[in-house]
């Protein structure tokens, strides 16, 4: 949840800005491209641990410049200076729920703790559809800590319908009466 607010406005502005130039789907190969490299370069313990941050980037750079416009290696350095290239994964996924979101079809992760019933994936599915008025691509994780009930997340909105959440209000209710 941090690594998505902390990603939300890198992804936010480079999304911006590719659309603006109608380069959207380009940035999104260049992210892709660059969080290979970038994780590669790091699954190498030793360089990237000898190497300093300067020193790293401009190699990275290096080795991308043949992929990258002088836009997104502008994009890179913000990344490198803001300390937060280890967050490419988050941005590659929020940059790409907000070219779905502009597409008009939206994601919604429905957590529960067994798999839902078709007829309620469908009411969820019926009810994302009327308060974002997109069309809806709904996945169902199963999360244990739930004890009963569901809970639907919409990019960053969350809707608790689970029994921990009204085990928390009843909580929250007898300590302050």
């Amino acid at each position: 949840m941090i690594k998505n607010t902390l990603s939300r406005p890198y992804a936010k502005a480079a999304y911006k800005f590719s659309k603006k130039n109608f380069e959207v789907f380009r940035w999104y190969k260049m992210i892709n491209f660059s969080i290979k490299i970038y994780f590669y370069i790091v699954s190498k313990n030793i360089f990237y641990l000898t190497c300093k941050k300067k020193i790293f980037e401009n190699l990275f750079l290096k080795i991308c410049k043949n992929n990258f416009n002088c836009y997104f290696k502008n994009f890179i350095k913000i990344l490198f200076r803001d300390n937060v290239m280890n967050l490419l994964k988050n941005i590659k996924n929020m940059f790409y729920n907000y070219w779905k979101y502009d597409k008009k079809v939206i994601t919604a992760i429905v957590y529960s703790k067994n798999f839902l019933s078709k007829n309620i994936i469908n009411n969820i599915s019926n009810f994302v559809k009327v308060n974002f008025f997109k069309k809806v691509f709904l996945k169902n994780i199963i999360d244990k800590s739930i004890i009963y009930g569901f809970i639907i997340k919409v990019n960053d909105i969350i809707f608790d319908n689970s029994f921990n959440c009204y085990l928390n209000k009843l909580k929250k209710y007898m300590l302050d009466v």
